[in-house]
């Protein structure tokens, strides 16, 4: 992942703490990724008894449920608490506009519940999938 200084004036590509992405990235800790994404399964296994998941379907005629969408909450809340400033691209939301997203230097992009369908039918192929942790930071010589 490459960082450049035009992240240091672009609040919604690095918080102002951080000079840049790529230090945002490398300060996280890779255990509260995992943390998250253990909270993001926990979530959907509290609906996966229900009898009743709330299922509908999107414009393309794929499926979502409650838990895809409570999924999606834990995610997202939790990327903006561990990074503040790196936006979110999710399978449960619209895609923000180009002219929006040209600058972004990263973004996590996340499925809040890969394998709706298989979910749907109690079979045991579904898992949050959130972003995968970050790089380890490069030595510079």
């Amino acid at each position: 992942m490459s960082a450049n200084t035009d992240t240091q004036n672009n609040p919604s590509i690095a918080p102002p703490h951080f000079p840049t992405v790529e230090a945002a990235l490398n300060s996280l800790p890779v255990d509260a990724l995992t943390q998250l994404a253990q909270q993001a399964g926990e979530t959907i296994l509290s609906f996966y008894h229900l009898e009743e998941r709330g299922v509908q379907y999107k414009a393309d005629h794929s499926p979502v449920t409650d838990a895809d969408k409570a999924s999606d909450t834990v995610l997202q809340e939790g990327l903006e608490r561990l990074c503040p400033g790196i936006p979110v691209i999710s399978e449960e939301a619209s895609i923000p506009a180009y002219e929006r997203r040209q600058h972004w230097q990263a973004f996590w992009l996340i499925a809040p519940l890969d394998g709706t369908r298989e979910f749907i039918k109690k079979t045991a192929d579904f898992s949050p999938a959130p972003p995968p942790p970050p790089p380890p930071p490069q030595e510079t010589h």
